[in-house]
């Protein structure tokens, strides 16, 4: 027998091509939702590298103000099944970020 025997030749494992789309889609829609809230909060007045969701959170407790305090409650409640979200988007969006490099 051949090397190049088919029957020798081992199969590649079948890979579930639905499993790939899924994680591709889930990609996609978290992808479109982070560039609205980049969008949303240009719009409401942040900077365009944060979301808005870390924008509420610095501004509830690095300001202390009961307005952006009440906007984080609301969204983490929106986001119930990511506890502290606004907290946890804040400091992902500080390790993002580097600091900006002076020429001297």
């Amino acid at each position: 027998m051949s090397p190049y025997d088919s029957r020798q030749i081992e199969k590649e494992p079948k890979v579930n091509n639905n499993l790939k789309e899924t994680n591709k889609m889930k990609a996609y829609l978290i992808n479109n939702i982070a560039i609205l809230s980049h969008i949303l909060n240009t719009v409401t007045g942040g900077s365009r590298f944060y979301t808005f969701s870390a924008r509420t959170h610095y501004c509830a407790h690095h300001l202390d103000n009961d307005h952006w305090k009440f906007v984080e409650k609301c969204i983490d409640t929106l986001f119930f099944l990511q506890k502290n979200h606004c907290r946890k988007e804040y400091y992902n969006e500080l390790r993002k970020r580097t600091p900006v490099k002076v020429k001297s």
